[in-house]
């Protein structure tokens, strides 16, 4: 089997997991939303390259922000978090992180 289909049913089996799992504690919503946000972050980190390249997203403001969100939301989700609260800390998270990336970003070649 070729290694790019096992590793997309890999990311698919776990997605759908982790979705199932959200489902038994929280409302279809938040399981649904999780699926692809699960999906997301583990096709970032699905090769050791690609985990290494994916370490460049703290100079990236938007997707970093982005990340973070997801991850949260993942997190609160999986803690049965109700979905408004769950959503206003991933915002939360989201501006936190947006701003923690674009200092990275600006004074990452302070001295150069």
């Amino acid at each position: 089997m070729d290694r790019t289909l096992l590793i997309a049913i890999t990311i698919a089996a776990i997605s759908a997991t982790v979705g199932f799992l959200i489902n038994q504690k929280t409302g279809t919503t938040q399981a649904i939303l999780t699926i692809p946000m699960t999906a997301w972050i583990l096709f970032q980190f699905r090769t050791p390259e690609k985990i290494w390249t994916s370490l460049g997203n703290f100079q990236n403001p938007v997707l970093f922000a982005i990340n973070g969100f997801t991850a949260s939301f993942i997190y609160h989700s999986w803690k049965a978090t109700p979905l408004s609260a769950t959503i206003n800390i991933s915002l939360g998270i989201f501006l936190i992180t947006g701003a923690l990336s674009l200092l990275i970003y600006n004074f990452w070649n302070i001295g150069g």
